[in-house]
């Protein structure tokens, strides 16, 4: 037996381990994934996935002729944005303000309540919201009357706004959980480094940007390319449970347009090629950053 051989068979309860996890990718995002001939098909119920009509680009070319599909994807680009530039950056500013605090209670608390929002359901944070920005009773709008007088306003209710609430009411949520990782990042630092800056006479602000952010940098490419990849993924959840009929030309999304067209109209195949089309742009975005993150830091989640 080989020299290799022998170290594949050294780690077979390593390969045991990992069995579970295989088999869930295998059979719940690999074999589902033959379901993207739909897209080619004219898919009926009754006749099946063998006996369905084939039509080629069909459907890709009617998914670019309508207009609503046009300010769908505009929306869906829009809201992926905003999450980005504030969801990003968000997280790495919680960890560093974080690793600050000596105290051990105060920090282990602090990073509790941050990290809570994330255990909510969409349900529970978009009625938050609702509530909070009420204009019968919302903290918001008395707070508002009672600073400057101004008429209460029903923020839900504002095409112009459900955007960035939606990108808020993201980073409220899921910014405690992934400031986890720059924490992980950050504790992984050596305090020698810290103690060599203090000598020096360096203050935070200059720990900060010459220890803290450049020895995480490798985690935030990391982040920054997964966060790429997901630009489009905006959660049908989220966005289907802030949404209200004043404001669904702004906030319909390709996921929530995706459940009514494909699932609510029977549309299967046409909904197909939607999906499919976010992932290739998907895919695009994360090769991308990928390319642009070596391009200026060095650094890549792959080759």
């Amino acid at each position: 037996m080989s020299s290799n051989l022998k170290k594949l068979a050294s780690r077979y309860p390593l390969y045991i381990m990992a069995i579970p996890g295989v088999l869930f990718f295998v059979l719940f995002y690999l074999i589902p994934s033959a379901g993207i001939l739909l897209a080619w098909q004219d898919y009926n119920f009754i006749k099946g996935f063998m006996e369905s009509p084939w039509v080629g680009w069909k459907h890709f070319r009617k998914m670019f002729e309508y207009s609503e599909f046009l300010q769908i994807l505009k929306n869906t680009l829009s809201i992926g944005f905003l999450k980005l530039i504030l969801g990003f950056p968000f997280p790495v500013f919680i960890a560093l303000l974080l690793n600050e605090v000596k105290n051990h209670q105060i920090k282990k608390f602090s990073q509790t309540i941050m990290f809570m929002p994330h255990l909510l359901s969409w349900v529970v944070v978009s009625q938050i919201f609702y509530n909070v920005l009420s204009p019968d009773s919302g903290i918001v709008n008395n707070v508002l009357h009672g600073l400057t007088g101004m008429e209460p306003v029903f923020f839900m209710a504002k095409e112009e706004l459900i955007q960035p609430l939606i990108a808020i009411s993201h980073v409220w949520k899921e910014s405690g959980y992934t400031s986890v990782v720059y924490l992980a990042a950050l504790s992984s630092i050596s305090p020698e480094l810290y103690e060599a800056a203090d000598l020096d006479g360096a203050g935070k602000m200059t720990k900060i940007l010459r220890i803290s952010l450049p020895l995480i940098a490798p985690t935030m490419v990391i982040m920054f390319l997964i966060t790429m990849g997901r630009f489009l993924e905006t959660g049908f959840d989220h966005v289907y449970n802030m949404l209200n009929p004043l404001v669904w030309s702004k906030g319909d999304i390709l996921n929530t347009y995706i459940y009514r067209v494909g699932l609510q109209q029977g549309k299967y195949s046409f909904t197909t090629a939607v999906g499919l089309f976010k992932s290739l742009v998907g895919l695009v975005l994360i090769v991308g950053g990928n390319w642009g993150a070596r391009k200026i830091t060095g650094r890549g989640f792959f080759k």
